[in-house]
């Protein structure tokens, strides 16, 4: 029985570009988002330990003005998300992908990375996918690390919550750079969105989210998500959380600092339940349920058979 080719190792692009807002200026003392100290270490740092302790990542590459380092190269920051995404994709044109990152994961781990590497490089080598994003379940994060507010989405399979880690491939992001670009602008804006999207995509978001979480699913999302970037996008349901635990405001700050003063002193973090949820088909339909008779409706049913078949022998 013949082993398994190794999987190719990753180049990596992590995002450091643009300022913090003032009140996380205020709150950190930093305007980059990237230098801000979660247990006296800057994110970044932090960041690029975890990338190098998965042996799935390759050459790391950062956008953003921050200080020079061994462990990676620097490009220019462009000055919006998706040009500095494109600036890494063009440093890694020949590499059939790359790993884009952003750079405030404070607990993002190397098997959280290679977890996520694995399971994205199979399913885009399944299904030729040029993108493939995570998204997890945010009743584990909140259940990981309490105190951290995530923004989630509610779909027919569960709620989830986007992950900051994404596998692409560099020639994709080029050629369809002004298409990501129009997608990234339009995500404030419903009536932009619905345009590009659809009507019926909005309702049935804004309905998802109230009466009707079924009208949403993560297939139909990959479907259109697909045909707003010109090109075959899948979703990866994480079951780690660290991926999606990031800082956008002061009070996620003073959070996350309260967590690591607690893994300092000794403490632990809660525990998640093991399962694989990875391994989610999404092209399978969650099972009905079924009714289980009482005895009362039981007694009912066989009350009405027994009067359908008297008035069938009746002349």
């Amino acid at each position: 029985m013949s082993e398994a080719l190794p999987l190719p190792r990753v180049p990596v692009v992590i995002l450091a570009g643009g300022r913090a807002s003032m009140d996380m200026e205020a709150a950190t003392g930093t305007s980059s988002r990237a230098l801000i100290k979660v247990g006296g270490k800057p994110m970044l740092l932090r960041v690029v330990e975890a990338l190098r302790a998965s042996e799935l990542c390759g050459e790391i590459v950062v956008v953003g003005k921050v200080p020079p380092s061994d462990y990676y190269n620097r490009l220019t920051d462009k000055g919006d998300f998706v040009s500095n995404t494109v600036s890494g994709a063009v440093a890694n044109a020949d590499a059939p992908f790359v790993l884009i990152c952003t750079c405030d994961l404070p607990f993002l781990t190397g098997e959280a990375v290679t977890d996520f590497l694995t399971n994205a490089l199979e399913k885009a080598t399944q299904t030729g996918a040029s993108v493939i994003y995570p998204v997890v379940p945010v009743a584990r994060c909140y259940r990981r690390y309490p105190g951290l507010k995530r923004t989630a989405l509610k779909l027919r399979e569960s709620r989830f919550t986007g992950g900051n880690l994404m596998l692409a491939r560099p020639q994709f992001l080029i050629s369809q750079r002004q298409r990501i670009a129009d997608a990234y602008r339009a995500r404030k804006s419903p009536l932009r969105l619905a345009n590009l999207l659809g009507w019926d995509m909005i309702f049935r978001l804004l309905l998802s989210q109230t009466l009707l979480p079924r009208l949403l699913t993560l297939p139909l999302l990959e479907k259109r998500v697909s045909q707003l970037i010109a090109g075959p996008a899948r979703v990866f349901v994480s079951g780690y959380p660290e991926i999606a635990t990031d800082l956008d405001r002061p009070s996620d700050y003073f959070a996350v600092n309260k967590i690591m003063r607690r893994l300092d002193a000794g403490g632990t973090l809660p525990t998640l339940p093991e399962q694989v949820l990875g391994k989610i088909d999404l092209r399978t339909k969650p099972p009905k349920k079924v009714r289980r008779p009482t005895p009362q409706s039981a007694q009912k049913q066989r009350a009405q058979r027994g009067k359908t078949v008297a008035r069938k022998r009746t002349p």
